[in-house]
């Protein structure tokens, strides 16, 4: 164990190291609750994404099966290679507390049935109805990389905040006040 220096400067030194932990303590709380705001406004973005993802991807998949049963596979798997072209994306960041936060844009991924790469007298109206499904289900999916890889970050940073946190408060701080109390 430590022997204890019971002189005026070793007391006003450790007041001195308990006001800095103090002040490191209330910052990090400050950084957890601009994290956890951040998390709230992503985490309600990404709930709602996720619904509409859902609703998307039933949908697509029931159109698939209906043009699988009425053109059979052929058709759409020919519909499906004629119409591969390519979607710009933009991803930027910004920073909350000291973490990256994404934010992805994207370029148009729906197209118009001549811009999908066939002749729309000779493609079936069930090719138009599933190439239009699963575009706007990968718009839904592009909307939503993004806010699912930030709400991570976020939660990764909330959750090392708090052990910080509590380590301050738990551990350094009153090992600081208690060694006060023992030399006076």
């Amino acid at each position: 164990m430590q022997s204890l220096v019971a002189t005026r400067s070793e007391l006003l030194d450790r007041r001195r190291r308990a006001v800095f932990v103090s002040q490191g303590r209330d910052l990090l709380k400050d950084k957890r609750t601009a994290l956890v705001r951040e998390f709230g406004r992503h985490q309600a973005k990404l709930l709602s994404g996720l619904e509409l993802l859902r609703n998307r991807s039933v949908e697509a998949r029931r159109r698939l099966d209906e043009g699988v049963a009425v053109c059979g596979p052929e058709p759409l798997a020919s519909g499906a290679l004629s119409a591969a072209t390519g979607i710009s994306a933009q991803l930027t960041s910004r920073t909350v507390a000291g973490v990256r936060v994404l934010e992805l844009r994207h370029g148009r991924v729906r197209s118009d049935p001549p811009g999908r790469g066939w002749a729309p007298a000779l493609a079936s109206v069930h090719l138009d109805s599933v190439a239009t499904a699963y575009e706007e289900l990968l718009d839904s999916f592009l909307d939503l990389c993004a806010v699912e890889l930030s709400v991570r970050r976020l939660a990764t940073e909330i959750a090392q905040a708090t052990k910080q946190v509590n380590g301050l408060e738990n551990i350094v701080l009153p090992g600081c006040t208690m060694r006060l109390a023992r030399s006076r």
